[in-house]
């Protein structure tokens, strides 16, 4: 790198740094001067550490333990009960359990710290613990390494492999493997335990304080070493120090994302947002005196437990993405449809994260998403924000009305009308639709809006039956259908049922003859189109003429019943 390139690449960390340090750093004491460990579960972060005070002119220690339910804004003493030990080293929770590690043995409280039960290595110095399932690691002081399964009934030690004068000072696990900081370097096991091998290439600084595993690297904190890096599972090492101070003690690191946080005594607070590429100071707002004991990182704050003023707050938001924006895009679809919604460019966001109405998550490079919306999509809400290496921003919903397309209507009606007729056409009847009917060549009696029209044709020719059946809520979704007619010439009509009964001449101006195929006895009745009967009589001859040069001109329904059935025949008068 050009001496002008590297200029500008720590121009760029330096702003970024500075973008960050805006909210400075805040003070959020419990009431105690040492915070030497945290450690978070669910929306509860906890801190423990060593309270200090006078007593007949001599120094008094007491161990406490603190909760926050608001993001270490407010603290809650836990339990003042361990007075018998001196300083909480660590910190862990393992399932519903709250686990202590101190100068005089390890604790373990299961009711939030009510009370606390000693589950080993009284009067050892505990320095570390790590959990993994059900199993709990211990590090002490001058006995190395201890394996519990039964919550701290029982230890075994597993040390085979550890260098015999090696003092614990770290724990860190990373799926099957463990690997333990130590004043002789760093070791590996990947067997719980069992073995454990020195990885130690490179390591110029060989007294480890801290170890932070994450996107395939490990980063390791020395004693007056500074920061070395791994890219290999820890078989060689490459000290990362730009920026940092000289000899650099490393009391604690911690990682999100590509942002590396480093404690440094008697300096304060380091960080890194290239993977400890180079750094910068992380300062503003602490106290000259601060000595940092413990950083730790929850809900987009780093906190930092010190020697001699509690607990420190920062915030961090701007290593995650931004708040996510007002999604644009069809709020009433179809299915069947495809359509694309877009939310405005999310600030530090490496994907958008969607959520879609039907529980399926989708990710996308950019800010927009192409949703189809098939057969089986449902209505609800489609969700997006954005995500980085450090975490997820906030994100913003909108709900999407899904609305079934219209089954396709199938057209019921005479596709051979005859000249002036009145004929009656329908779907079928469909819930939460509305019915647009148009008709050329003929004229719509009544029934618009409705699955079923009475139409009367025009004169001979082509005509045509049109529908779109649209959803009440959508009226997008729309399904259509058409039949096309063949109006008939004048004179006898030529639809014939299973009675062989015709009309004729159909339009008629004085005289209607009516023939059947039969003799028997039965009722003729004519009524209008508003239902009033305007002829009835009872016939019993094959052929019979309806006087009709009374009746007004118009649409009229013939209908002639016997003992089985009723046929209904149209006519015309002129």
């Amino acid at each position: 790198m050009n001496l002008i390139m590297k200029k500008v690449f720590l121009l760029l960390i330096a702003i970024f740094v500075i973008s960050i340090a805006n909210a400075q750093w805040v003070q959020t004491n419990p009431d105690t001067s040492v915070v030497s460990t945290f450690a978070t579960k669910g929306d509860t972060m906890f801190c423990g550490g060593e309270y200090s005070y006078t007593y007949n002119n001599i120094n008094q220690y007491i161990s406490k333990l603190y909760l926050s339910t608001d993001d270490g804004d407010n603290w809650t003493v836990l339990s003042s009960a361990l007075t018998d030990t001196s300083n909480v080293n660590v910190l862990a929770i393992s399932g519903n359990n709250i686990i202590l590690g101190t100068y005089n043995g390890m604790y373990l409280s299961s009711n939030y710290g009510n009370s606390w039960e000693e589950v080993g290595f009284d009067g050892f110095d505990v320095i570390e613990i790590a959990t993994s399932g059900d199993k709990i690691f211990a590090a002490c002081i001058g006995i190395g390494v201890y394996l519990s399964s039964d919550n701290g009934s029982t230890w075994t030690a597993i040390n085979n492999g550890l260098k015999d004068s090696a003092s614990i000072t770290t724990l860190s696990i990373s799926g099957n493997n463990i690997f333990a900081g130590t004043d002789g370097g760093v070791y590996i096991s990947t067997n719980n335990g069992s073995t454990w091998t020195a990885m130690n290439t490179s390591l110029t600084s060989s007294w480890i304080t801290s170890l932070v595993i994450g996107n395939n690297i490990i980063i390791a904190g020395t004693i007056n070493g500074g920061v070395f890096i791994s890219t290999n599972n820890a078989s060689n090492w490459t000290p990362i120090n730009t920026g940092l101070p000289n000899n650099a003690y490393v009391k604690s690191l911690v990682k999100i994302g590509n942002n590396i946080f480093a404690g440094i005594s008697g300096y304060g607070v380091y960080m890194s947002n290239n993977n400890g590429s180079s750094w910068a100071p992380l300062n503003t707002n602490f106290k000259d005196s601060v000595e940092v004991l413990k950083l730790a990182i929850y809900n987009k704050n780093i906190y930092a437990g010190t020697f001699s003023s509690g607990v420190w707050k920062h915030s961090i938001t701007n290593l995650f993405p931004s708040n996510a924006g007002i999604i644009s895009g069809p709020n009433n679809v179809c299915k069947g449809q495809t359509m694309v919604y877009t939310v405005p460019p999310i600030d530090s966001a490496i994907y958008y994260i969607w959520i879609l109405p039907n529980g399926n998550i989708d990710s996308t490079t950019t800010n927009s998403i192409t949703v189809n919306f098939d057969s089986t999509s449902t209505s609800g809400y489609i969700i997006v924000k954005g995500t980085n290496n450090c975490g997820q921003g906030n994100e913003s919903s909108m709900f999407v009305y899904v609305a079934p397309l219209p089954i396709m209507p199938n057209i019921i009606g005479v596709p051979n009308p005859q000249p002036f007729s009145m004929e009656l056409y329908s779907v079928s009847q469909q819930l939460g639709k509305t019915y647009n009917w148009t008709v050329t060549n003929g004229n719509i009696l009544n029934g618009t809006g409705t699955n079923y029209i009475n139409v009367q044709w025009g004169n001979t020719g082509t005509g045509q039956v049109y529908i779109s059946i649209a959803d009440s809520n959508n009226t997008n979704c729309i399904s259509s259908s058409s039949l096309t007619v063949n109006i008939g010439n004048l004179g006898i009509e030529t639809i014939e049922d299973n009675n062989g009964i015709y009309i004729y001449p159909n339009p008629t101006k004085d005289n209607l003859t009516i023939e059947t195929n039969s003799n028997k006895e039965q009722r003729l009745e004519i009524v209008n189109l508003f239902g009033q009967t305007t002829y009835i009589t009872i016939i019993n001859n094959k052929k019979t003429t309806v006087n009709t040069s009374a009746f007004a001109k118009g649409v009229y329904i013939l209908k002639l019943s016997s003992d089985k059935e009723t046929v209904v025949r149209k006519f015309v008068k002129e």
